[in-house]
């Protein structure tokens, strides 16, 4: 699981790029943030999410994304390891955790679309 200070640097990452980061402690808790900016009428644009959450299973994280949150956005998960290039279904990208503060801004750069920008 990310630590507080590597949550802070990647929503600093974020920031420098234009997004708008909610950061949470739980996979629980991300999907309560989720659901609730559905209904608030401010959907998240973007979900950074670590790929070993402490408090649910990413399956079953991604699972019910879709089925609860009614949302399919693209997922960003970072990794301990590399995974040869096969992302989970519902995973648009993998980094590698320790890289993630480089890679992560380089990957909006390069692969988020630019009416994304300014979204959470």
């Amino acid at each position: 699981a990310l630590d507080d200070g590597e949550r802070a640097a990647i929503e600093c990452v974020l920031r420098d790029q234009g997004l708008e980061p909610v950061g949470v402690a739980t996979g629980r808790a991300a999907l309560q943030e989720l659901m609730g900016s559905m209904v608030s009428g401010r959907p998240v644009g973007l979900v950074v999410m670590d790929g070993e959450l402490v408090d649910i299973s990413t399956e079953e994280w991604l699972r019910s994304v879709g089925e609860q949150a009614n949302w399919n956005g693209p997922v960003v998960m970072l990794s301990d390891s590399p995974t040869g290039g096969e992302c989970p279904e519902g995973v648009t990208a993998i980094l590698l955790r320790d890289e993630s503060h480089q890679t992560l801004g380089q990957w909006l750069r390069e692969q988020w679309e630019p009416g994304q920008r300014g979204k959470r």
